[in-house]
């Protein structure tokens, strides 16, 4: 099993590395149809955007092996409805990512079960999150957790 480490901070030795794994996950899901583009150094944009609010705004779990390499990686954030929805707090889990040689080991179960004990110490009242339509193995994963489709989002390019 991989021991999880939260990050607090942007100069954390693991963002390094985290940086790889976020590019991978955006070619994985492009390769399946998501239309989302990484710019040219995202991996590292979206790693310095994410440190910046750091368990105020939002919580960054990495797991790592037993060398120490990072292996995966859990964003969730915190937000408000709109007054007209009652205005009670959501949590989004916004990016979750195994290293495809790590996966079916619990890795991703335990690192969104940390975003989870987070969403709880905060009150939120519901958690969502968005999965790539062709991601078949995504989709498994969440209806397993207890999660279920709610809204379609539509694109058109």
């Amino acid at each position: 099993m991989a021991t999880l480490h939260l990050i607090t901070t942007a100069e954390d030795p693991r963002c390094v590395p985290l940086r790889s794994l976020v590019e991978a996950m955006y070619a994985e899901e492009a390769a399946m149809g998501s239309p989302a583009v990484l710019a040219e150094g995202g991996g590292a944009r979206w790693v310095k955007g994410v440190c910046a609010g750091l368990e105020r705004f939002g919580r960054l779990v990495v797991a790592e092996d037993d060398e120490g390499n990072v292996v995966g990686f859990a964003h969730g954030a915190i937000r408000l409805q709109s007054e007209h929805l009652v205005g009670s707090a959501v949590g989004s889990i916004t990016h979750v990512y195994v290293l495809p040689d790590h996966r079916h080991r619990g890795i991703a179960r335990a690192l969104v079960g940390s975003l989870g004990e987070w969403f709880s110490m905060r009150r939120v009242e519901r958690t969502e999150l968005t999965v790539v339509a062709g991601n078949a193995a995504a989709v498994a994963f969440w209806k397993a957790m207890g999660f279920d489709v709610s809204l379609l989002q539509m694109v058109r390019k």
